[in-house]
C-alpha cells in the first residue's frame, strides 16, 4: 500500500481538539471523533466543526485516507466519522433544529474516506473492512505494523 506523503497535505493550521495544552498539536482521528460526542453536550457547532476538519483536505488526503495521526499519516483508523456524524445530526434533529447542512458538508469527505476503506482495506471484498490502528492507549501485544503469520487474519 503507497504511503501517504509526509505532511504535505495534512495541516495542524486550523485547531483540532485536544485534551490538555501538551498535547497539542497532536491529534487522533479515532479519538477526535467520539471527543465530539462529549463536547456536542456543550457546543454542537464546536462538535461539528471538528468532525468536519477531520474530513477535509488539510487532514484527509485527496484520495479519502484520514491519518490516524500525524506521527505516521500510513496509519489508520476505523472509520468511525461516520458514525459519529450520524449520530450528531440525530441528536440535533430530536431537538428539534436538524442540520441538513451539515450532512451536506460531510458527505464528500466521508465518501471519499469510505471509497478508500473498501479499495484498500477490504480483502475478501466484502465490505468487511481489515486493518487500522486501533488505540487502546496504545498498547498491544504484537507488532500491528508488520505483516500476520501466514494463513492468519484479524
Amino acid at each position: 500500500m503507497p504511503e501517504m506523503p509526509n505532511c504535505s497535505t495534512c495541516s495542524t493550521a486550523t485547531s483540532s481538539l485536544c485534551l490538555t495544552k501538551g498535547e497539542y498539536p497532536w491529534y487522533a482521528a479515532w479519538d477526535l471523533a467520539f471527543h465530539t460526542l462529549a463536547v456536542s453536550l456543550v457546543d454542537f457547532d464546536f462538535a461539528k466543526d471538528q468532525l468536519l476538519l477531520m474530513l477535509r483536505n488539510l487532514y484527509a488526503h485527496p484520495n479519502g485516507q484520514i491519518p490516524a495521526y500525524e506521527s505516521n499519516f500510513s496509519d489508520v483508523n476505523p472509520p468511525v466519522h461516520a458514525w459519529t456524524t450520524l449520530f450528531l445530526y440525530n441528536v440535533e434533529k430530536e431537538l428539534g433544529r436538524a442540520d441538513l447542512r451539515f450532512l451536506e458538508r460531510s458527505f464528500h469527505g466521508l465518501m471519499l474516506n469510505f471509497n478508500w476503506w473498501v479499495n484498500r482495506k477490504d480483502p475478501q471484498g466484502r465490505t468487511v473492512f481489515a486493518g487500522g490502528f486501533l488505540g487502546l492507549d496504545n498498547i498491544g501485544v504484537f507488532d500491528r505494523s508488520a505483516q500476520l503469520p501466514r494463513m492468519s487474519e484479524f
